[in-house]
């Protein structure tokens, strides 16, 4: 024994120590960056959802079947064939086609995540002229037999005669006759805000 005391750490020691707490830290950071990353991915995310509106919903679903819930009656399931900006039309298992006020929607279930793009500016202005008015106009012209349905659950079968700005008049008659002035049985005029859903009859 020479009297010197040995070193308390060698330099292989201290550079292995070195390295774990740079290791450390360097797993720390990157924990953190991720993080960062994630939580801004989450907020786009939030952002992006918060601007999508339901037609985006509904017209990524074209072609699905859906379950539908309006105000006025019981959930039934329906290919979702054709959206406008506040309509939709849907054909049932007995391939009856609905028109269906979107206001009167209650809940819509089995609707896909994905979100259609929006319309551009052209696109946007023809859909606005597509409204609910314009839908109702066309199964007016068609003479087609109808149920139409209500908010109030209030059921009327027979012929759309017109189509206002704010009201439809129903012509009622049995659905399985063509609408004959001595087959009308009353004109029963519908607001609009009222509307629920025509049902086209086959």
């Amino acid at each position: 024994m020479d009297g010197c005391a040995p070193p308390l750490l060698s330099g292989k020691v201290l550079d292995v120590r070195w390295s774990r707490l740079f290791a450390d830290l360097e797993g720390r950071l990157e924990a953190e960056q991720a993080a960062e990353v994630a939580a801004e991915v989450a907020e786009r995310t939030r952002i992006e959802v918060g601007k999508t509106v339901l037609a985006d919903r509904l017209r990524a679903a074209v072609g699905r079947r859906v379950m539908i819930t309006t105000v006025a009656g019981t959930p039934y399931r329906a290919q979702l064939d054709a959206v406008g900006p506040d309509w939709l039309i849907v054909i049932d298992d007995r391939q009856d086609e609905r028109l269906i006020a979107r206001a009167s929607l209650a809940a819509i279930g089995q609707l896909p995540m994905a979100i259609a793009p929006p319309y551009d500016e052209a696109g946007r202005q023809i859909a606005q002229r597509l409204d609910l008015r314009h839908a109702l106009r066309g199964i007016a012209r068609d003479r087609a037999p109808v149920r139409v349905v209500t908010t109030a659950a209030v059921v009327l079968s027979g012929t759309i005669d017109r189509v206002g700005a704010d009201f439809i008049d129903v012509a009622e008659h049995h659905p399985d006759q063509l609408r004959r002035l001595r087959q009308v049985s009353a004109v029963q005029t519908v607001p609009m805000h009222s509307f629920v859903e025509a049902v086209r009859l086959r």
